[in-house]
C-alpha cells in the first residue's frame, strides 16, 4: 500500500520508522506493566501525577503501585 503512494525508499523508511515506533511503544508498556517504573517514580516527575493517573486508568501500572 505504501509502495503505491511513495517512492520505494520512502516506503521502506516509513515502514521501518513505523515498526520501530510500535516496538518502542510496546516495550514501554511492558516496562510499566511489569513494574520497571513505579507510580512513585512517575509522580516525582514534573506532571507525573496526571501521567500516573492516566497510566493507572489504562491499567499499565501494577495494582500495588
Amino acid at each position: 500500500l505504501l509502495g503505491l503512494v511513495l517512492p520505494p525508499r520512502a516506503a521502506a523508511a516509513a515502514l521501518a520508522l513505523g515498526g520501530t515506533a510500535l516496538g518502542g511503544a510496546l516495550f514501554a508498556a511492558a516496562v510499566l506493566r511489569f513494574g520497571g517504573i513505579s507510580a512513585r517514580e512517575l509522580r516525582a516527575l514534573p506532571g507525573g501525577d496526571a501521567l500516573a493517573a492516566r497510566l493507572a486508568r489504562w491499567r499499565l501500572l501494577p495494582k500495588g503501585a
